[in-house]
């Protein structure tokens, strides 16, 4: 396998490229990681906005994994690195006509979050679809050093907040435990869910790691109709976009998820919060 990951030099593309087996791994990226750089892995340095040239690098590879994205558009808009990146790589899949795999790492709730983030990311999914032979791994929140999801979470837990609404389940992954799933079912066509079982909210997370600072745990609010309320009044006190928050509150647990076929025992996030903070 020659494998492109583009958009690896972020939390998952690095992990998936220090473990995949393949003849040739190559990452496109604006930025150069410094793991990387020490186990010689190749990093063609460019952007996703550079659709031609994308199209043309494609061209060398059978396999290409799609990680670009942006959280917030202070730079880059997701429309841009997203939706054109796909649209450029699944035209380049389509013209050259070899059989090539497209694996692209899309969110569970593309369906129901009402952000410009999961909506991007839902119109994405269908120009994938386009590709013969293509993949939509639909993640859930994804932990593990340098992650996002607990970087949130410690920021909202140092913060003043005092109240936080009621979330449903993170159904957060370890991203070794991701890897190995990726691994298994990188030849899989169509689309797979990648969530844990395990239920554990972000207001649960946030008193966790509290918890472990010794600080009174926020208290929690379940009541809907409060939520925009609640959420407007966090964003006074914490470095965070109301939308990320919203979307943060929401369900990420599909019963149809993949991620125990491939691992029989995953990380639990508790253990992972509790052992980052003890």
């Amino acid at each position: 396998m020659k494998a492109l990951l583009i958009g690896g030099s972020g939390f998952i593309g690095t992990k998936l490229c220090e473990s995949l087996d393949a003849e040739k791994i190559s990452y496109f990226s604006r930025h150069r990681s410094e793991v990387l750089a020490t186990k010689n892995i190749d990093h063609i340095q460019g952007s996703v906005e550079e659709t031609d040239r994308l199209k043309d690098i494609v061209k060398d590879y059978d396999t290409i994994f799609y990680l670009a994205g942006v959280f917030d558009e202070n730079e880059q808009k997701h429309e841009t690195v997203t939706l054109n990146g796909v649209k450029a790589v699944v035209d380049a899949v389509k013209k050259q006509d070899t059989g090539q795999k497209l694996i692209f790492f899309s969110a569970i709730n593309t369906d129901y979050g009402a952000s410009e983030f999961f909506r991007i990311r839902r119109i994405a999914e269908d120009n994938v679809a386009l590709a013969k032979d293509s993949l939509t791994i639909k993640l859930s929140n994804v932990f593990g050093d340098g992650d996002r999801i607990t970087r949130d979470v410690e920021v909202i837990a140092k913060s003043g907040v005092r109240k936080m609404p009621l979330g449903r389940s993170l159904a957060p992954v370890s991203v070794n435990d991701l890897v190995t799933a990726v691994k298994a079912f990188a030849q899989y066509k169509g689309t797979i869910y990648m969530c844990s079982k395990e239920d554990i909210s972000l207001d649960r997370a946030v008193n966790i790691v509290r918890s472990r600072l010794r600080l009174s745990p926020v208290k929690t609010i379940d009541n809907k109709k409060k939520n925009q309320k609640i959420i407007a009044k966090m964003t006074e006190r914490v470095n965070l976009p109301a939308w990320r928050i919203a979307d943060l509150v929401l369900n990420f647990y599909r019963e149809n998820t993949s991620l125990y076929r491939a691992v029989k025992e995953p990380e639990k996030y508790e253990d992972y919060l509790k052992a980052k903070y003890s």
